[in-house]
């Protein structure tokens, strides 16, 4: 086998040169799939641009979209089944703490 810092060449039994390139992974389509969505996903250069168009456009669509003025940030949106469900059983408050129970804090 032939190894470069890029690409790395194996010879197939009839000792025609094979390219890494040649070869899809899993690891390649997920690449793939992650920089596409990423560029259909983004609404503006810069990311917080693009936040504040996403939550503009959700607003339009009849969710309930929270900006802080003060701080002129996007902080939360609700969609139109989740206020019903709100105004139906809004009288139980349940908060999920699940993000980050278990993760490391860095100092």
């Amino acid at each position: 086998m032939y190894y470069s810092q890029y690409t790395r060449f194996m010879r197939d039994p009839s000792g025609m040169r094979l390219s890494r390139d040649q070869f899809n992974t899993y690891d390649d389509v997920y690449n793939i799939a992650c920089a596409v969505n990423a560029e259909r996903m983004r609404r503006a250069a810069e990311e917080f641009e693009s936040a504040a168009l996403w939550m503009e456009e959700l607003r339009q669509q009849g969710y309930f979209v929270y900006f802080d003025k003060d701080n002129h940030q996007y902080y939360r949106f609700s969609s139109p089944w989740q206020l019903e469900q709100l105004v139906k059983w809004g009288d139980i408050l349940c908060f999920d703490g699940s993000h980050q129970v278990c993760g490391y804090v860095l100092f």
